[in-house]
C-alpha cells in the first residue's frame, strides 16, 4: 500500500505515474481530500479525549477542595463525552477504511527503467536465460495437472 506521508510529499510524482499507467490522476487528489477529512475527524476525537482527561482532573480537584456544586457540573459534562467520543470514533473508523480502500487504487511508482507502452506488445525482452524446452506432448497448466491428479476440484469449489 502507498504510504500516505509519501503521497502527501510527492503527490505530483504519483499523478504523473498514474498518467503513465493510463489511470485517472484525480484519484490522488481524492485520496488527499479524504486524508484531510480523516485527519480533521481524528483531531476532533483526540481533542475530545483530551477534554475528557481534563474534566476528570478537574472533578478530582473539585472533590479535593470540597466544591460539590462544581464537581456535579463537571460530572454532568463528563457523562456527555463518551457518547460524543463513540460517534467520532465510529466516523473516524469509517473514514479511515474508505481512505485505505481509495489508497489501494493508486498505482505504485514505476522505476524510471520501465518502458512506457499501451499493452504487453510494447514490452521488450531484456535477457533470455537458456533455451525454452520443447516437449513431444502437449504441455498442461498447473490447474490441469492438479485436477488430473485429483488434488483440486475447481468446479465443485466454485
Amino acid at each position: 500500500m502507498i504510504d500516505i506521508k509519501d503521497l502527501r510529499a510527492r503527490s505530483q510524482d504519483y499523478k504523473v505515474n498514474a498518467r503513465k499507467k493510463g489511470r485517472d490522476e484525480t484519484i490522488v487528489d481524492e485520496v488527499l481530500d479524504l486524508d484531510l477529512k480523516w485527519r480533521a475527524i481524528k483531531l476532533k476525537a483526540d481533542n475530545l479525549r483530551s477534554e475528557r482527561n481534563q474534566v476528570s482532573e478537574a472533578i478530582n480537584a473539585a472533590k479535593k477542595s470540597k466544591d460539590e456544586s462544581a464537581a456535579v457540573k463537571l460530572i454532568k459534562k463528563a457523562k456527555e463525552i463518551p457518547a460524543k467520543l463513540k460517534a467520532l470514533e465510529e466516523e473516524e473508523g469509517v473514514a479511515r477504511e474508505f481512505l485505505n480502500k481509495k489508497i489501494s487504487e493508486i498505482p505504485n511508482i514505476m522505476s524510471k527503467r520501465v518502458p512506457l507502452g499501451e499493452s504487453e506488445k510494447n514490452n521488450k525482452v531484456e535477457k533470455v536465460y537458456g533455451k525454452p524446452p520443447k516437449f513431444s506432448f502437449p504441455v498442461k497448466s498447473h490447474v490441469e495437472i492438479a485436477e488430473d491428479l485429483g488434488m483440486a476440484d475447481f468446479d465443485d469449489s466454485a
